[in-house]
């Protein structure tokens, strides 16, 4: 098979290329041909037999801490629900006194006020408040890791010059290459490559630069100028 950095010739159950000494075990290997692949590759380029693909850890382990915050809550709820239902809700001495349903009306405020104060009823309402902050605060922290390592304002408008004042030549060239990785661009740099590869949104699918930039809107063109010429 060929080392994806250097396309020299390597042994099939190499772990670094013998010829660059980088590491491979990081790449998939086709099903068929054995070739080295993309982690997000579905069809093998050699060969062209689909690879096989599972969710990726980071949505398994999400959703499982979501779990793990809201299960407990139910619990709970369920629990303080059965215990107000049978503890006030029926009386077992005398089938006559079991109460199936009562409609609420302008003379029943006595009675609202008495579940209000129900200690019972108002531990299964902050607990059902902090299961739904809790899942807000979950969606938000994934949300933000979409995002981390790229300044949406970079597509959304014209940079100016405030924007750029006090950053350093490698933040500037950080920020500008990071449209082009927006768009999956395949760094040939190692030390592009690796910073970009720490963010979740990063996915190089392609090393053609002209295609890459033939996608991009004309703000982000323009913004990729503006920034190079303060570098």
């Amino acid at each position: 098979m060929k080392c994806k950095y250097c396309n020299a010739d390597i042994e099939q159950d190499a772990q670094f290329c013998p010829n660059c000494g980088k590491d491979l075990s990081k790449f998939n290997k086709c099903i068929k041909c054995g070739e080295l692949l993309d982690s997000d590759t579905v069809f093998c380029p050699h060969c062209g037999t689909e690879q096989p693909h599972e969710e990726k850890d980071e949505v398994k382990g999400n959703g499982f801490k979501k779990w793990l915050l809201i299960l407990p809550i139910i619990v709970l709820l369920v629990g303080a629900g059965a215990w107000y239902l049978f503890s006030d809700g029926f009386s077992f001495g005398d089938s006559s006194n079991v109460v199936v349903a009562e409609s609420v009306d302008s003379d029943s405020i006595a009675e609202v006020d008495e579940i209000e104060n129900d200690p019972v009823a108002v531990e299964a309402a902050e607990a059902r408040q902090a299961m739904e902050e809790g899942i807000k605060e979950l969606e938000e922290e994934e949300a933000k890791s979409e995002d981390e390592g790229y300044d949406s304002t970079l597509s959304e408008r014209e940079l100016t010059e405030e924007d750029l004042e006090g950053k350093t030549k490698k933040e500037l060239e950080l920020m500008r290459n990071s449209i082009y990785a927006r768009y999956g661009y395949r760094f040939k740099r190692d030390d592009l490559f690796s910073h970009f590869s720490q963010f979740n949104w990063y996915n190089p699918t392609t090393s053609d630069m002209s295609t890459v930039y033939s996608s991009m809107s004309g703000i982000e063109k323009y913004n990729i100028d503006f920034i190079k010429k303060h570098e």
